[in-house]
């Protein structure tokens, strides 16, 4: 069969394929012309086709006819040029085709490179059509880990090739045995390939053939991935016709592959665990060796994988003598654990239940490295607690001492309550209920840990199991007033870590990190209340009890702001105002007053009218309140210049007062303001470099110095600056994945760095940005329905992203972001938010989705 009838029998092949087989006959018909010949051939191999359909690997008429077509062409193409390279000798043949080493023969420069021939069956005019689009694509893969796409096109006779980048090096795997690398290393190494991995899936390209031999160690220690986008591009327009293409390797093959489903980036994921299960113990999950097809599809759909530590752990006999394993990895232990489940999550038959990305797997590895917890591993309270442990050894030491003398103090109290025989029964309920809860341990405990990045899942578990022996206490607490007394505060401290503020960090205006968990945290607060309310009726000139009704009154505040209940909050800052006034009044130099009433100021005028959260749009009143809490910390910074906590709190001060500047056009008093405060953070962090607060206020101040600098006209700055602060938000998102609060001013930055992107023509860069700070603010929405402050930041993304769609031509997702930001921005108004951000966002994102539908009809 000649080349020209092989094309015409494949063009009318691939229509009849995707037409309905009851309209196939005529389409045969009115295709073939009356050519009989023609017509049986088509038949004949659309019969071969569905009854292969199913079997993936399947030896078919296609494959015989392309293998002979190349290898019949193969032989006479060495020495030969094809496009402006001279083919010099074969380096692999697979099967998609033949590698061969070529080099440049148009006399403009030297260069060696790997040129691919595609074989026939691969080469249809829908297959060119889509190389020639992606093609640019693949172009933009510059990645230094990933061998780049350099040239391509069809052969005289027809075939089409790929030039690619031609990397002299050994496979992983070699690489690994040779230099007798450590487990250390070789997790480094993997985490090379995942970043590569992980930069093309942002790019939509998948890689569907990831094996150790498409991974490269050059002589410097490199690592490059070969043939990267290839198969993607390679596939037909639909998948059912894709699967039949062969473009995998079975022993590397995820179970949808070999069953022919769909691909996602789940895919790659699986193969990636598949290689690094053969990296760390020199098996493959299955053994593939010496088996036919149908077994290994059975091993690698049907069989579940050893456990990689227990490969480890296993030796070979020769000759009556143990081996070591071929990897020189041989102590399970380091394997034991983490590495097994990271291992086995990335190889579970379904792919909903694999790493949802490759960054994700790539970040389980990294915590393993450094101790942390891992999302691979179940979140017990021994595994949670021993990852504490391991890496906060002194601190839990100190903590030790202080349960143990805690404890002593209970057993004292346990032996003197035996003395009073009259009262012992109550005495022994509540000092086993007392014991239970170990309210002092606890919180003392908590607030070791509270500053530690990564400690928000124990402190999670710490808080549920308090609530639950709080509310048994508070049903035995009548007519106790100090029980009752001591009861409020552990709701006000649970309240704080659920989702509030910091209410009981002894006078300290830091705001720690919550679970995002806003309504348990009303609840408690409201218990809390509820309590203080009785108290201060009985003993009405306590000043310590009306200093704590005055926290409940702004952790209520600050839940109410929150849902967007401006008069509720209002009301509670008010009420918390007067209270600490009233006392500071009585007694002016008590200094915890004062930075309480300053924090209720700072707290106040935000309400009023400081624009980035739900306020009443009243800025001048904001100002006012801002400048008196301004006050009373430069007052407090004369008496004290060295406290962190007085320069923190000023640094604040300033920031928000720019945020009032900004958002009334001001933007170089603006500017002028945030420079204070990023000065004034930029000393904190180098003071207490792991103070996590610190870093996310430092962050949070290179965005508003980065955004202020964009408004000035210094792009480049606010690039920079912007970039400093994305850097240490996903820090701080790695050490704590849980902390909402960071989350969500980590998607602050980057929808803003999307903006500042897009206005310096770096398209590509700032839709990436944008749809990471969407993902952000759409999963807090989805965590905490009632939060009216994320879904307000989720409707101003959605703005964000149409006016950039719109400003490169895309008047389909520009009209399609304008109308969900409208969606959200009516519901809110619907539930009766009183935010002025919210009204003018949603009058912004109707004038956008007009110039939206403006900028669709003119196309």
């Amino acid at each position: 069969m000649n080349a020209d009838r092989w094309q015409e029998i494949k063009v009318i092949l691939e229509e009849a394929i995707e037409i309905p087989s009851a309209e196939r006959a005529n389409y045969l018909e009115k295709s073939c012309a009356g050519d009989e010949d023609l017509r049986r051939e088509v038949e004949t191999l659309l019969k071969f086709h569905h009854t292969n359909a199913n079997d993936p690997f399947e030896k078919s008429v296609f494959s015989d006819l392309a293998a002979n077509d190349l290898d019949n062409k193969a032989k006479k193409i060495v020495g030969t040029r094809v496009g402006n390279y001279t083919v010099i000798e074969e380096l692999a043949n697979g099967g998609m085709g033949v590698v061969y080493l070529a080099e440049r023969a148009d006399g403009e420069f030297n260069q060696k490179v790997a040129l691919k021939l595609i074989k026939r069956g691969m080469d249809s005019d829908a297959i060119l059509r889509r190389f020639i689009n992606e093609r640019q694509i693949l172009a933009s893969l510059e990645h230094p880990n990933i061998a780049h796409l350099i040239d391509g096109g069809t052969t005289d006779e027809g075939l089409p090739y790929f030039v690619m980048e031609y990397v002299e090096g050994e496979t992983i795997n070699e690489y690994a045995e040779a230099k007798d690398i450590n487990l250390e290393d070789r997790l480094n190494l993997f985490r090379e390939i995942c970043a590569a991995v992980s930069f093309a899936h942002q790019n939509l390209i998948i890689h569907r053939d990831l094996k150790p031999s498409n991974i490269l160690i050059t002589k410097d220690g490199k690592v490059k991935l070969l043939d990267f986008g290839i198969a993607k591009l390679l596939k037909s327009e639909k998948d059912e016709t894709a699967t039949q293409m062969h473009v995998f390797t079975p022993e590397y093959a995820s179970p949808e592959q070999i069953k022919g489903d769909n691909l996602t980036t789940a895919t790659d994921v699986y193969s990636l665990g598949v290689i690094l299960y053969e990296l760390l113990t020199g098996d493959r999950p299955f053994n593939t060796s010496n088996q036919n097809i149908s077994e290994i599809i059975k091993a690698v759909c049907e069989t579940e994988p050893i456990r990689p530590s227990s490969v480890v752990s296993k030796t070979t006999k020769t000759n009556g003598q143990q081996t070591k394993p071929r990897l020189q990895i041989q102590n399970p232990k380091l394997l034991k654990g983490d590495l097994d489940n990271i291992i086995l999550k990335a190889l579970r038959k379904e792919p909903e239940r694999r790493y949802a990305s490759v960054e994700q797997f790539s970040e389980d590895i990294r915590r393993h490295q450094i101790g942390l917890p891992v999302t691979a591993s179940k979140d017990t309270w021994n595994y949670l607690a021993s990852k504490f442990v391991q890496r906060n050894r002194i601190k839990v030491a100190a903590s030790g001492l202080i349960l143990l003398t805690l404890l002593g103090g209970l057993a004292a109290t346990f032996y003197q309550s035996r003395i009073a025989s009259a009262e012992r029964a109550k005495a022994e309920r509540r000092f086993n209920e007392v014991r239970q809860l170990a309210h002092d341990v606890l919180f003392d405990y908590h607030d070791a840990i509270a500053g530690l990045s990564g400690s928000t899942a124990i402190r999670e578990r710490l808080i549920k199991d308090a609530q639950h022996y709080l509310d048994n206490l508070a049903e035995e607490a009548a007519g106790d007033l100090a029980l009752q007394r001591e009861i409020a505060s552990a709701y006000l401290k649970i309240g704080d870590v659920q989702g509030g503020a910091s209410t009981t960090s002894g006078g300290s205006i830091l705001s720690g990190a919550n679970l995002g968990d806003t309504q348990g945290a009303f609840e408690n607060y409201g218990k809390a209340l509820a309590i203080y309310e009785q108290l201060i009726l009985l003993e009405p000139n306590d000043k310590e009890l009306a200093q704590d009704l005055a926290k409940t009154y702004w952790g209520l505040a600050e839940i109410n702001i929150s849902r967007g209940n401006l008069d509720a909050t209002t009301d509670y800052y008010q009420r918390g105002i007067t209270m600490i006034e009233r006392l500071l009044a009585a007694d002016p130099s008590n200094k915890p007053l004062r930075v309480w009433l300053g924090v209720f100021y700072f707290k106040f005028a935000n309400t009023l009218g400081v624009p980035g959260s739900p306020n009443l749009g009243r800025p001048q009143e904001a100002l006012e309140y801002l400048g008196n809490a301004i006050r009373i910390d430069e007052g407090l910074l004369a008496e004290e210049p060295n406290n962190i906590l007085y320069q923190q709190a000023l640094s604040t001060r300033y920031g928000n007062t720019g945020r009032i500047y900004y958002g009334s056009g001001n933007y170089s008093e603006a500017l002028n303001y945030y420079r204070k405060a990023l000065e004034i953070g930029e000393q904190l962090v180098r003071a207490d470099a792991a103070s996590e607060f610190y870093r996310r206020e430092l962050a949070l101040q290179y965005r508003n110095v980065g955004n202020a600098m964009l408004a000035t006209g210094d792009k480049s700055g606010a690039v920079e600056h912007l970039k400093r602060s994305i850097v240490l938000f996903e820090e701080l998102m790695a050490a704590d994945a849980n902390d909402t609060r960071i989350r969500r001013s980590a998607g602050y930055g980057y929808r803003d760095l999307g903006i500042v992107l897009s206005s310096s023509d770096q398209s590509d860069q700032a839709l990436k940005n944008f749809r990471t700070a969407l993902n952000i603010f759409t999963t807090l929405s989805d965590q905490d329905p009632k939060n009216v402050i994320v879904k307000l930041q989720l409707a101003i993304t959605r703005l964000k992203m149409s006016e950039f769609f719109a400003k490169i031509g895309d008047a389909e997702q520009a009209t399609e972001n304008a109308r969900q930001s409208i969606a959200i921005g009516e519901k809110l108004i619907a539930d009766g938010i009183q935010d002025l951000d919210a009204k003018k966002t949603l009058a912004e994102a109707r004038a956008q989705l007009e110039k939206c539908l403006t900028l669709a009809t003119k196309k």
